[in-house]
C-alpha cells in the first residue's frame, strides 16, 4: 500500500517527491469516447496531472437515482488518467462552480424540504453524505494509497467557499471533510478558499493569477508546512451570449502566469486545460453583469478548444509545462527560505536554488523592456539571455540531468530531458546559445527559422537546440525526440503539423531521421438534405392536450422541468379592463415569451431585445388567454443567486410608478448578511466596519404591496423594509425585483440599502433604483395550465413552407458523412436562438440573433462530436428555433 504525505516543498508518494504540473479537464464536457485523446494531448503537452470536476447533477439528475455509466463513468475516466501514467486530483463539491449550471448542484434540490445549499443544513448535508456514498464507491480503488495504487493523488473539498464564518466552517466545510474520510478517502484534502475560510484537515491552496507571484510567496510563509498549490490557474474566460469584447487572457500572459507560480516555488493545474462544451442546457450563468449567460463552446480560449485541437495557447504552455515535468526533480527539492526581493519593473529576475540545482525565471513586465538581459550568475559566469515572442525566460544553474550529468549553465531555455540522453533546449531564432554540460562548454546559433534542429553529440549526451517554432512542433515519444509534428494519435502514428512539409526524429543515440508528411485526405463536404418543420401551433393558442391544470403559479423545477423550456397557459376573467397601469411579472426567470391570440407579443426578462421593465398591455375585459414559453438560461455558477427558480412563479400584476424620494445617508456598523444566508461571498461575518446606508422613505395611504427593482452597477446590499431584513441585493449589474408586502403598513415606510460592500468613490442609489405599485394582481384568480416542452413526433414534420410566422417550430433534416477524422460543425446562418439535437444528442444552445434581428453571438455554429455521428447510415439533425427562421442557409462545415 502506497503512502502520500506532503511538506512545504512537495508532495510525497513512497518517499518520493513528485511535482505536479496540472491541467482541468472536465469528462462531463466531452463524449466519453474521445476522452483518452484529450488526455493524450494533456500528457502531450508536459502536464503529470489531470484535474476533474465531478457533478452532482451529472450523478444523481433525479433524486435517489445515479448514474455512473456512459459520459458520466467516472471510474473509466480515472483509469485512462491513470493508462497515460498521470496523476488525479478530484473534486468531488458538492458544489464545482466553473461555469456549470448551478455549480454542478442538481436542480432537484430547490424542491428538496429544509434544503439549503452550501451551509450548515443537516437536510442538505443528509443528501451530500448520500451522493459522497456513491462517488466514493465508484473511485476508492483509484487512489494512490491502495494496495495497487491508483492514479488520485488529492481531492478538493467545496469550491471558492469565499467567507469568513466560523460556524459555518465548523458545521458545513469540516462536515464535507468527515463524510468524505467516513465515504473511504484516504489522499489528502484540499481547499479552494484563497485564505478566506480555513479549513482543518484540508490543505489551503489558491485559485486566480491577479499578483499571483507575491500571493503564491504569501502562501508560502502563511502555510509553511504544505507545499504551494494554485489549483485553478485561469487558461481563458469563457465566452457569454452577447459578449463579444470581452477580456482575453493571451498566450504571454497565461505562460507569465505559469512562469510566475513557478518562480515563486508552486504547482499549478491550469483551469480549463481542454475547455469542451456545454451540452444540452449545462451553461450556467456568471455574475458581472445583467446577462453574462455562458455559450455552448466552453473551450474557445483554452489550449485545447472543443474539439480537441490545440490552440495557441497550447504551445505556449507546453513549452514550460514539459519544462517542469522534466526536470520535476529539481524543483520539488528547491530551499523553501532565503528569496531575495524582486523588482516588478522592466524585467523581473527570480532565482531560486535546491540540492538538485538552480533555477532562474525572466519575465517583461512592460511591452518596452528590454528584450536582452545581461545577467551575472552566483559564480562571476555573464549569460546573455534573449527574449522570444513570449516575453518569457527561464534557465538552469548545476542542474542535476538524473545523475547522467550535471548542466552547469545555459542561456537558452530547457525543455526536455529524455531517456537520460537527450537535453533538449531552445530560443529565439538565430540568437547566441550557450550550453556547459560538466564543465564542457557548447556554442553556437539557435537555428534560424525553416533551418533543421541543432544536434549536437557529447559522450552519452545528445544536446538539441530548437527555435520556438520548432520547440511549438516537438514532442517526445519514447526515448526520441519528433520535431514538425503535432503530436501522435492513438496507434502512436504521427499526427502531421501544418507548417512542416518534414518531420524530424532525433534518436537517443543522436541520430537524425526524416519522415515525410503524409498526404492529407481530401474530404467530401457533407450536405444537409431537405428541411422538414413541424410548428407548435397548439401551444400558442392553448389547444394542445399536454396542458395540466396547475393550482397558481409554479416554477419549471415544480413543474419537473430543471433545465430548458416549459409552457404556461394562464386565462384572465375581468370584469372591467382598467387603464393607466402596465404589466409587470417581477417573480420570472429568464426569459418568457408572451403570445396573445396565437400573436407572438414581447419576450419578458434578461437578454437581448427582452425587458425586465413594465410593459404596456391592454388587456379586454372579459376572458383573456395568454400562452408564456419559459426560457431557462442557466442558473448562477457561482456567489448567491445559484437558488433562483425559473419559469413563472409569481403573479402577473399590474403596476404604477412610484416616485422614489431622495435617500437619506448614514453611517453605521455594517447590518449581518449572515442572519438571513450562511454563506455569503466576499464577506466575513464579524465585520462590524461602519458602512453607508441609503434610507428611501416612502408614505402610503393604506397598506399596500410594491415591487423594489434595483438596476445597473452597484454594490451589493442587505435590503430592509422598516428595519427587517428581507433580502440580500447581488448587486454586479444584476437586476432584481423585490416584491415588499409583508413589512409594510399605512403611513411612513422606509426602505433601506445597507451596503455590505466598500465603495470607491461617490454612489447614488437613486439611479439604480425603481419602484412600483402594485394596482391589480392579475393572475390571482386566474386559471393556470403547464405543458412540458418536448421533441415533436415523427409525424408532426411536415415540408417547409416559403415562410412561418414569429412562432416557435422545430426543423428536421438528414445528412450523410463517411468519416469522422475531422471535427464536424453546423453553422446556423440566418437562425434565431434555441437548441440543436443530433442522432438524439442535445449538441446545445444556439443564440446567434432575436426576435428584431439584432445580431447577438459571439458563436454562430455548434459542434458535432465524432462519437454522434453515423458513416454507415443517415444522420438526423434537428433545430429547435424560437422565431421560426426558416434554416434554408443553414450548413455543415468541417
Amino acid at each position: 500500500m502506497a503512502n502520500i504525505t506532503y511538506d512545504g516543498h512537495s508532495f510525497i508518494v513512497d518517499s518520493r517527491r513528485i511535482w505536479l504540473t496540472g491541467g482541468n479537464i472536465d469528462y462531463a464536457r466531452t463524449p466519453a469516447a474521445l476522452w483518452a485523446d484529450r488526455i493524450r494531448s494533456a500528457k502531450a503537452a508536459g502536464l503529470n496531472c489531470i484535474e476533474t470536476a465531478v457533478c452532482w447533477s451529472v450523478h444523481e439528475p433525479q433524486p435517489g437515482k445515479f448514474n455512473f455509466d456512459g459520459d458520466a463513468d467516472l471510474k473509466k475516466f480515472v483509469q485512462l488518467v491513470a493508462a497515460e501514467d498521470m496523476w488525479c486530483i478530484l473534486r468531488p463539491g458538492p458544489f464545482v462552480g466553473e461555469g456549470y449550471d448551478m455549480g454542478g448542484l442538481p436542480a432537484w434540490l430547490l424542491q428538496q424540504p429544509d434544503v439549503q445549499l452550501r451551509q450548515s443544513s443537516p437536510a442538505f448535508l443528509q443528501l451530500v453524505a448520500r451522493y459522497f456514498d456513491a462517488v466514493m464507491g465508484q473511485v476508492k480503488s483509484l487512489q494512490v494509497t491502495e494496495s495497487k495504487p491508483g492514479p488520485i493523488v488529492m481531492m478538493q473539498v467545496e469550491h471558492l467557499w469565499l467567507a469568513h464564518n466560523e460556524d459555518q466552517a465548523e458545521g458545513y466545510l469540516e462536515q464535507l471533510v468527515r463524510y468524505l474520510r467516513e465515504s473511504g478517502c484516504a489522499v489528502p484534502l484540499t481547499n479552494r478558499n484563497n485564505l478566506w475560510q480555513q479549513t482543518p484537515g484540508t490543505i489551503d491552496t489558491w485559485a486566480g493569477d491577479e499578483h499571483i507571484f507575491s500571493n503564491c510567496r504569501q502562501i508560502r510563509a502563511l502555510v509553511p508546512e504544505a507545499p504551494c498549490l494554485v489549483a485553478g490557474l485561469p487558461t481563458c474566460a469563457h465566452d457569454t451570449w452577447g459578449d463579444t469584447a470581452s477580456a482575453r487572457r493571451t498566450p504571454e500572459h497565461v505562460l507569465k502566469a505559469m512562469a510566475s507560480v513557478a518562480a515563486a516555488g508552486g504547482m499549478f493545474c491550469l483551469t480549463p486545460f481542454a475547455g469542451g462544451s456545454n451540452f444540452g442546457f449545462s451553461a450556467g450563468r456568471l455574475s458581472g453583469g445583467e446577462d453574462r449567460f455562458l455559450t455552448t463552446d466552453h473551450g474557445a480560449h483554452a489550449p485545447l478548444d472543443q474539439t480537441g485541437r490545440h490552440t495557441p495557447k497550447y504551445d505556449h504552455t507546453k513549452r514550460l509545462c514539459t519544462f517542469l515535468s522534466h526536470f520535476a526533480p529539481l524543483m520539488s527539492h528547491l530551499h523553501r527560505g532565503g528569496h531575495p526581493t524582486v523588482a516588478a519593473t522592466g524585467n523581473t529576475v527570480v532565482q531560486q536554488t535546491g540540492s538538485q540545482g538552480s533555477i532562474v525565471f525572466i519575465w517583461k513586465n512592460e511591452d518596452d523592456a528590454p528584450d536582452h538581459i545581461e545577467l551575472t550568475t552566483p559564480d562571476g559566469h555573464v549569460l546573455n539571455v534573449t527574449h522570444d515572442d513570449s516575453g518569457v525566460a527561464w534557465f538552469v544553474l548545476d542542474a542535476n540531468l538524473h545523475g547522467a550529468a550535471t548542466l552547469d549553465l545555459t542561456n537558452l531555455r530547457p525543455f526536455a530531458f529524455i531517456d537520460r540522453r537527450l537535453v533538449v533546449l531552445y530560443g529565439p531564432a538565430g540568437s547566441d546559445a550557450l550550453v556547459s554540460v560538466d564543465g564542457t562548454v557548447f556554442s553556437d546559433t539557435v537555428p534560424a527559422a525553416g533551418a533543421d534542429p541543432l544536434v549536437h553529440k557529447r559522450h552519452d549526451l545528445t544536446l538539441i537546440v530548437l527555435n520556438e517554432q520548432q520547440v511549438d512542433a516537438a514532442y517526445a515519444k519514447g526515448s526520441s525526440l519528433f520535431v514538425g509534428v503535432s503530436g501522435f494519435d492513438a496507434e502512436g502514428e504521427i499526427k502531421p503539423h501544418a507548417d512542416f512539409a518534414t518531420a524530424f526524429e532525433i534518436t537517443h543515440e543522436g541520430k537524425t531521421v526524416k519522415h515525410k508528411r503524409p498526404a492529407t485526405p481530401r474530404r467530401a463536404k457533407p450536405k444537409f438534405d431537405a428541411w422538414q418543420v413541424a410548428p407548435v401551433d397548439a401551444y400558442i393558442d392553448g389547444s394542445a392536450p399536454r396542458y395540466a391544470t396547475l393550482d397558481g403559479p409554479a416554477s419549471l423545477e415544480a413543474c419537473g422541468a430543471d433545465l430548458g423550456y416549459g409552457w404556461y397557459r394562464v386565462r384572465i376573467d375581468r370584469a372591467k379592463a382598467k387603464s393607466g397601469s402596465k404589466l409587470l411579472i417581477p417573480q420570472s426567470g429568464d426569459r418568457l415569451h408572451l403570445y396573445h391570440e396565437g400573436k407572438f407579443k414581447s419576450i419578458l426578462g434578461v437578454g437581448a431585445s427582452a425587458t425586465l421593465d413594465p410593459i404596456t398591455f391592454n388587456f379586454p375585459s372579459g376572458e383573456s388567454e395568454l400562452i408564456f414559453l419559459a426560457d431557462n438560461l442557466g442558473r448562477f455558477s457561482q456567489d448567491l443567486g445559484i437558488t433562483d427558480p425559473k419559469g413563472l412563479f409569481g403573479h402577473l400584476l399590474a403596476v404604477k410608478t412610484v416616485r422614489l424620494p431622495k435617500p437619506k445617508n448614514q453611517s453605521a456598523p455594517r447590518v449581518n448578511p449572515f442572519e438571513l444566508t450562511g454563506y455569503v461571498p466576499r464577506c466575513a461575518e464579524n465585520d462590524r466596519r461602519p458602512f453607508p446606508q441609503y434610507t428611501f422613505e416612502v408614505n402610503l395611504s393604506t397598506k399596500k404591496t410594491l415591487v423594489l427593482a434595483l438596476s445597473g452597477d452597484r454594490p451589493r446590499s442587505v435590503v430592509m423594509v422598516n428595519s427587517k431584513p428581507v433580502a440580500i441585493d447581488i448587486g454586479s449589474g444584476i437586476t432584481r425585483q423585490y416584491v415588499l408586502e409583508d413589512h409594510l403598513h399605512k403611513g411612513k415606510n422606509k426602505i433601506t440599502l445597507a451596503l455590505i460592500d466598500e465603495v470607491a468613490g461617490r454612489f447614488n442609489p437613486q439611479k439604480n433604483a425603481a419602484l412600483y405599485e402594485v394596482v391589480e394582481v392579475l393572475s390571482e384568480k386566474a386559471d393556470w395550465w403547464y405543458a412540458r416542452w418536448q421533441m415533436p413526433a415523427k409525424k408532426e414534420f411536415t415540408d417547409l413552407p416559403r415562410s412561418l410566422p414569429n412562432v416557435p417550430a422545430f426543423f428536421k433534416s438528414t445528412f450523410t458523412i463517411n468519416d469522422t477524422s475531422a471535427p464536424l460543425f453546423v453553422e446556423l446562418t440566418d437562425m434565431s436562438k434555441g437548441q440543436v439535437f443530433c442522432n438524439g444528442h442535445n449538441a446545445g444552445r444556439y443564440f446567434l440573433a432575436t426576435h428584431t434581428n439584432k445580431k447577438v453571438g459571439p458563436h454562430k455554429r455548434v459542434y458535432l462530436p465524432e462519437p454522434w455521428l453515423h458513416t454507415d447510415k443517415p444522420n438526423e439533425l434537428i433545430l429547435f428555433d424560437e422565431h421560426a427562421k426558416l434554416p434554408t442557409r443553414v450548413k455543415l462545415t468541417h
